[in-house]
């Protein structure tokens, strides 16, 4: 960091999916993968990013129905787009073992005139076609809808792979992967075990749209019923449940210590008790489901019917950033839609102490946000965060006192999280543009 300014260095037009789709929403960040040579040597990347040295790409999901692939360096195409053909506000997973697998789930499931099922997709990056597909219709599940908000979790010990989906359910699917370099083939044969519910939690709705956590044999998820469980992902058996008191839609962040403690960071949108009302922050102790402090807003989260029927909410629609480094004693909320005077609602990003639970700094932003931040460190530690919001503003802050450094406009709503390697940026707007951004 010299300058500490934001650079545009190019953004990239994606199509539109029907008459209603395109760029990319809630829930959506791009991935950004260094390839061994060996695993690109098999795929059907560009000879240049075949033979590129320290090649990194792209791999972004988009609500045109289509994942797209770059270089990170030279923003050209490495491959032809996946098209799968429904919306995807969703992030996908790369299994982290190396294996050139991609697990992708929908957001959507129509299309103008035409329907298709939703679920879980696994596609071989050899090729580009899919090889595995996991339907959300399940015959007992307890949620209405279909789809898969979440971005899998996979255990490449056992080759398992853990999702959350917005029918109520929670799926261990054994993979039963087989993959062979030398003849360049890769297959997988899903074998599933799924977790369902009831509950008797006031005015209850069912359905999981965040992604899960995972520690030990644990696994960790918020739902629109408002409860927050720990599930033991071997016996598929409820560990502790809490009653949030309303609904979940950002996945909780969790963080161990050096003493055996692990913490769960969460806390909830406005949306059952379709009141304003301050927001209350949690830090939880992840292995036995108790609170370990509450930190109530000064701030009221307003409520507001209208945008809230479209999927943008009051509260925490982010994920809470764990801090390190310089802010290895904080966790930052992105909390939307605060009403800091009587004329002007919007997002504030705040600090809070990890161990006393009181509010180091905040800022006040312009607009609303549901982006959920990220930070980026020097060799010494030091912490920056990048942020976008709904003005289309990309946001350069100093970590240690929250202070705006620098900011670039990116012309369209900024509903994604940005990714980062080294000092570049990736993220994408909800008016199909996909920015790569240098913190000079």
């Amino acid at each position: 960091m010299e300058q500490g300014q934001l650079a545009i260095i190019k953004g990239l037009r994606t199509s539109r999916l029907g008459s209603d789709f395109t760029g990319f929403g809630y829930g959506s960040q791009a991935l950004i993968v260094k390839w061994y040579k060996n695993i690109r040597e098999l795929m059907n990347l560009t000879d240049d990013a075949v033979g590129k040295t320290a090649f990194k790409e792209v791999i972004v999901a988009s609500e045109d129905g289509n994942i797209y692939f770059y270089d990170l360096d030279t923003q050209q195409a490495t491959r032809e787009p996946i098209e799968i053909g429904v919306p995807m506000d969703v992030t996908a997973t790369l299994n982290p073992y190396g294996y050139p697998l991609l697990y992708v789930g929908q957001s959507g499931d129509t299309v103008d005139d035409y329907t298709v099922n939703n679920g879980l997709r696994i596609y071989s990056l050899i090729d580009g076609k899919m090889i595995g597909f996991l339907t959300s219709l399940n015959t007992v599940q307890q949620g209405k809808e279909n789809g898969v908000y979440s971005s899998p979790l996979v255990e490449t010990q056992s080759d398992t792979v853990l999702y959350t989906d917005d029918n109520g359910m929670l799926y261990s699917v054994d993979m039963n992967t087989q993959f062979s370099v030398q003849g360049g083939t890769i297959s997988v044969d899903p074998q599933e075990t799924t977790y369902g519910y009831t509950t008797k939690i006031n005015k209850a709705e069912q359905g999981i749209r965040t992604s899960l956590a995972a520690y030990g044999d644990y696994v960790y998820f918020g739902d629109m019923g408002g409860s927050l469980q720990c599930v033991d992902i071997n016996t598929m058996q409820p560990v502790w449940v809490l009653d949030m008191g309303d609904s979940m839609l950002a996945s909780v962040s969790l963080e161990p210590d050096n003493q055996g403690n692990v913490a769960l960071y969460c806390g909830t949108i406005v949306q059952k008790t379709k009141k304003s009302r301050a927001l209350e922050l949690l830090k939880i102790d992840a292995l036995s489901g108790t609170v370990l402090w509450s930190y109530k807003t000064t701030y009221t989260a307003k409520y507001e019917s209208k945008s809230a029927g479209k999927g943008v909410y009051a509260g925490l629609m982010a994920s809470p950033l764990v801090g390190q480094g310089d802010i290895s004693d904080l966790v930052i909320f992105n909390v939307n839609r605060l009403a800091v005077d009587k004329s002007h609602n919007s997002a504030v990003l705040m600090a809070i102490d990890k161990n006393t639970g009181e509010q180091v700094w905040e800022e006040i932003l312009d607009a609303e946000s549901m982006s959920s931040p990220i930070a980026m460190y020097d060799d010494n530690g030091k912490s920056y965060i990048i942020l976008g919001d709904e003005n289309g503003t990309l946001r350069l802050l100093d970590g240690f006192t929250g202070s705006t450094m620098s900011t670039v406009s990116l012309g369209g709503a900024i509903k994604a999280s940005p990714a980062a390697y080294g000092n570049r940026i990736v993220v994408g707007t909800n008016l199909g543009m996909l920015y790569f951004v240098d913190v000079k």
